[in-house]
């Protein structure tokens, strides 16, 4: 996951859904289309993952000849001059994360074994759905908690996408062995290949997955009663509780 960090009008604007690309510059993170990125404001109070769709690049001076408005934000942040006349504009799709939440630092826990409880819901089946998900350190320890709403989908997608953000969240930490405990028997044994994947809107998500796999020493997936799994649980309901609120 990559981090961006923007002013509290912009995320405002984010937030309501009236602002859909922002302008960078000094680009070190190499950002590029299908990124995910989660927005920050100065506090380092996280507010969601935005998803790059689009991305233009252009040199500032080319606003004036052209068509275009230019974009409602730049991230004049940069590091340097170096290249600050040149601006990519992303565009992407965003998602609140229902509670927003501290950037995790984690100097002070030992993040290279961890353990993952992730959860999925949808109040439907399709419906509205959640993403939730808990990542502790090996003597349970919280490193983070987060739930996201999805939108309309599944309960077996939501499941998926909790592991999916789970573990990016992971790859982030540059944990090194992850061991990950859901309720779900069917992406259990999915990703332990007991059973095939037939579904085919969940063949992308458990590709994504096994990529990121690559970035860990060794995963373990284990089944665990729901009872076992309040926490990511409760993510999921309190994220779909405020979505019907609001």
């Amino acid at each position: 996951m990559k981090f961006i960090k923007l002013n509290d009008n912009t995320i405002d604007e984010i937030i309501a859904h009236r602002l859909d690309h922002i302008g960078i510059t000094n680009d070190e993170d190499q950002i590029t289309v299908n990124d995910e990125l989660e927005f920050f404001n100065n506090s380092n109070v996280v507010f969601g993952v935005a998803t790059v769709t689009k991305m233009v690049i252009q040199n500032s001076s080319e606003f004036d000849n052209s068509k275009d408005d230019p974009p409602k934000h730049f991230n004049i942040a940069t590091r340097g001059e170096e290249n600050s006349n040149i601006i990519k504009i992303l565009y992407f799709n965003f998602k609140s994360y229902c509670e927003p939440r501290k950037l995790a630092t984690n100097s002070d826990l030992n993040v290279e074994e961890i353990k993952i409880y992730a959860d999925g819901g949808s109040r439907g089946n399709p419906g509205p759905s959640a993403s939730g998900y808990v990542l502790l350190t090996k003597d349970d320890q919280i490193i983070k908690q987060n739930g996201i709403y999805l939108g309309i989908t599944t309960n077996n997608q939501a499941e998926y996408k909790a592991l999916l953000f789970a573990l990016k969240d992971a790859v982030q930490l540059e944990s090194k062995i992850v061991s990950v405990y859901m309720d779900s028997l069917l992406v259990i044994n999915q990703m332990k290949a007991i059973y095939k994947i037939k579904n085919p809107d969940l063949i992308p998500i458990h590709k994504e997955i096994t990529v990121l796999l690559n970035s860990f020493h060794r995963t373990t997936f284990t089944h665990v009663p729901r009872e076992l799994n309040k926490l990511a649980d409760l993510e999921v309901n309190k994220c779909l509780d405020l979505q019907k609120n609001r």
